[in-house]
């Protein structure tokens, strides 16, 4: 079975409010799941898809 993370989780791991996460959630910027029926639970890959790599401009 696949590691999932809490919202609680996901905020500690990006130093973020649980509002934030959930949010993230809400604007379809993070794919959650719901166990259990209240539970939320983020597999590690979606974190992998949030995170962008920040491009540099070079200056001349």
């Amino acid at each position: 079975m696949a590691e999932y993370y809490s919202v609680e989780e996901v905020a500690q791991l990006f130093g973020v409010n649980r509002r934030t996460v959930r949010n993230w959630i809400n604007e379809g910027k993070l794919e959650a799941y719901v166990v259990g029926g209240r539970l939320i639970r983020v597999l590690p890959s979606s974190l992998d898809a949030l995170a962008v790599p920040i491009h540099r401009r070079n200056r001349n």
